[in-house]
């Protein structure tokens, strides 16, 4: 059968279709005028995530971030290669201990930090700055070897290299109490050189050697020792008493030892300074004397077992200054003189 209208030419399955697609169009557009946000949750779903642009979304991540442990990884020695020293002196293979001196006397680890090779065996007798000092005497005064203006302290270049030694006139002999338990003491003072051989002195009275040398006699200290005799299982007493004398020439006090000759200030010492070009002024000084290391002046004030003893006069303090030949070796801790 047919429908008789201006549809007439559509069949009924049709016509029902259309009617469908109709009722749908028009549900559509109902639901899309009637939707008040297009934000609003649908029931039964998650709420999407917020835009990451917002700072204080990811400040909390951030922080827990920076505070996060620090997993340190573990320090095995197993892999690290240790090097070997071979010594040829007596044959001996060693583990290289980076912080002891080697046979050279400089640790490998000073050689590595300045750029040293550490199998060189000149390393401490060269003077890559050329200061004048060697690698050895820049590793012990505590001083850089590339640096020319980094240098240990002239006066360690200074050695004596002759002394000529003049026998004191004067030799403290002996002494008694003049009446005991007083302390008061006469001493017996010996002239060999002079026709007047021995002197009889109290403290205060002076010892006339001649015009130009005289002495003041000063403090006594009795001094008496154990010692054992050598060779023997024995020990006997011995006396170390001393006495002082003041030479007003020099306004210096020496100490004479009992019953021992000992050297004058007319002995003297000539020095030499191993830097090229330069000399102390003057290089050959009396006992007593003044003399200068570049402007910086000292006094001879004595000499022990061939080496002499100094007094710097700026800082007034003493130090020793060796024989010439002597191994280079840190000077050693000045000691204040009282003026």
């Amino acid at each position: 059968m047919k429908i008789d209208s201006k549809f007439s030419n559509l069949t009924i399955e049709q016509g029902v279709l259309v009617l469908v697609l109709v009722l749908l169009s028009g549900a559509a557009l109902y639901k899309a005028f009637t939707y008040t946000s297009v934000n609003k949750a649908i029931v039964g779903r998650p709420t999407p995530p917020p835009l990451l642009k917002d700072p204080k979304l990811y400040a909390d991540v951030s922080t827990g971030l920076r505070g996060a442990p620090v997993v340190k990884v573990r320090e095995h020695n197993l892999f690290i290669p240790r090097l070997i020293t071979f010594n040829p002196s007596d044959g001996s293979i060693k583990v290289l201990d980076w912080n002891k001196e080697g046979i050279d006397g400089i640790p490998p680890v000073w050689k590595q930090k300045y750029g040293f090779p550490l199998d060189d065996p000149a390393v401490a007798t060269s003077d890559p700055d050329a200061d004048g000092y060697n690698n050895k005497e820049e590793y012990d005064a505590k001083t850089d070897p590339n640096d020319k203006a980094s240098a240990p302290p002239v006066i360690n270049k200074l050695f004596v290299k002759s002394y000529n030694p003049v026998q004191l006139q004067i030799i403290f002999k002996g002494y008694n109490e003049t009446e005991p338990g007083t302390g008061v003491f006469e001493y017996q003072i010996n002239t060999p050189t002079l026709a007047k051989r021995s002197w009889r002195l109290k403290e205060g009275e002076i010892i006339k050697v001649d015009d130009f040398n005289k002495y003041i006699i000063g403090k006594f200290r009795e001094v008496k020792k154990t010692v054992k005799v050598q060779g023997m299982d024995l020990e006997r007493e011995e006396n170390f008493s001393e006495l002082d004398v003041m030479d007003p020439r020099l306004n210096e006090t020496i100490t004479l030892l009992f019953n021992k000759s000992q050297n004058s200030d007319q002995s003297s010492v000539g020095f030499e300074l191993l830097v090229p070009g330069e000399s102390p002024e003057p290089a050959s000084v009396n006992i007593g004397q003044k003399f200068k290391v570049r402007d910086i002046e000292y006094q001879l004030r004595r000499v022990d077992d061939g080496a002499a003893i100094i007094l710097d006069l700026t800082s007034m303090k003493e130090m020793t200054i060796p024989k010439l030949g002597t191994a280079s070796v840190p000077a050693p801790e000045p000691v204040p003189v009282a003026p």
